[in-house]
């Protein structure tokens, strides 16, 4: 990943002060320099092409998301882009969070009942004139601590969070672990990461097929770009 490539991102990023963008928008606003990175003039390419183009310079925790025709690069896994756009608009209907972010219909619903399984958010039925609707709300599970601040994203809080969830096997799925956990992409990829080089854990490869294409998304993809799907815990 090219330093000055990530720095480009994230400064479109933040003057726009979205998680997402089309690439017909990011091709827009990336700088003339750019072409010094890619060795391409981006904005004369396909984005079918630029996506090819610019993967291998993407950050971490960067996701390229298909929806229709439609191309769209994340800065963050899809769950913290959906807790981050809930706590900024808080009793939000369904039809509401479907209406305003680009996800499809099938992994909204499978990425809400994640959050309502976890305890990471909770759903009101809603009386309405043609019948019943669903509001929901992300729970702040740190009332008293300011954001960001004092959040400890330690092996410790790892092992935690796979003792939660594991239910008597030798291992357990990334994608479930980062869901519960819902750390940053950065946070929670940089620990685990950590905890394998130090031989604590280790990462298989599986069957992608048995996997949504969301919850491959939220699994973990190494240095050499395999994707791993399962965690083995095996030491201390």
């Amino acid at each position: 990943m090219d330093s000055s490539f990530s720095d480009i991102l994230e400064n479109i990023f933040e003057k726009q002060k979205k998680d997402y963008l089309t690439f017909t928008s990011l091709k827009s606003r990336l700088p003339a320099s750019i072409k010094s990175v890619v060795s391409i003039d981006v904005k004369k390419t396909s984005n079918k092409d630029l996506e090819e183009i610019i993967k291998p310079y993407l950050p971490a925790g960067y996701i390229i998301y298909v929806k229709g025709n439609t191309r769209y690069l994340f800065r963050k896994s899809l769950q913290e882009v959906i807790i981050s756009y809930l706590k900024a608009n808080p009793n939000l209907s369904l039809n509401q969070v479907k209406a305003n972010l680009p996800f499809k219909r099938e992994e909204l619903a499978e990425i809400i009942n994640n959050l309502v399984d976890t305890g990471n958010a909770k759903t009101f039925i809603i009386a309405k004139k043609d019948g019943f609707g669903t509001r929901i709300s992300i729970i702040d599970k740190n009332p008293d601590i300011k954001k960001n601040e004092n959040i400890a994203y330690t092996p410790e809080a790892f092992k935690e969070g796979f003792n939660a969830i594991n239910k008597g096997k030798p291992y357990i799925k990334i994608f479930e672990l980062r869901r519960f956990l819902a750390w940053p992409s950065s946070s929670f990829d940089t620990c685990m990461q950590v905890l394998w080089d130090a031989g604590v854990i280790e990462l298989q490869a599986s069957d992608p097929s048995l996997l949504t294409a969301d919850q491959q998304r939220d699994s973990y993809r190494d240095k050499s770009n395999t994707l791993r799907i399962l965690l083995f815990w095996r030491g201390e």
